[in-house]
């Protein structure tokens, strides 16, 4: 995917390269994320029934939650400037 990347970039202009530079920071920054999240281990069983509409299938839960997250988002619009200000990172 390196070269791939590396191969697009030489084709775009500076401000679609700082685009596409800003989504593969927020990609590694994601990948890091589930890292972490995983070297915790297994989480312990809450012991609480899930709330009624939740998906017993984790892939199609997820899959909503990122159709959600990605339909939350307009078209054109960069999330992170239209966050609200205390979800703004710098």
């Amino acid at each position: 995917m390196l070269d791939d990347t590396r191969a697009l970039q030489r084709q775009l202009t500076a401000n679609d390269r700082s685009k596409l530079d800003e989504y593969l920071t927020g990609v590694r920054a994601i990948e890091q994320r589930i890292q972490r999240t995983e070297s915790f281990g297994p989480l312990p069983n809450p012991g609480a029934d899930a709330p009624s509409g939740i998906p017993t299938d984790f892939g199609e839960h997820m899959d909503i939650m990122y159709e959600s997250a990605r339909d939350g988002v307009p078209d054109g619009l960069d999330a992170h400037r239209h966050a609200p200000p205390r979800e703004r990172r710098q």
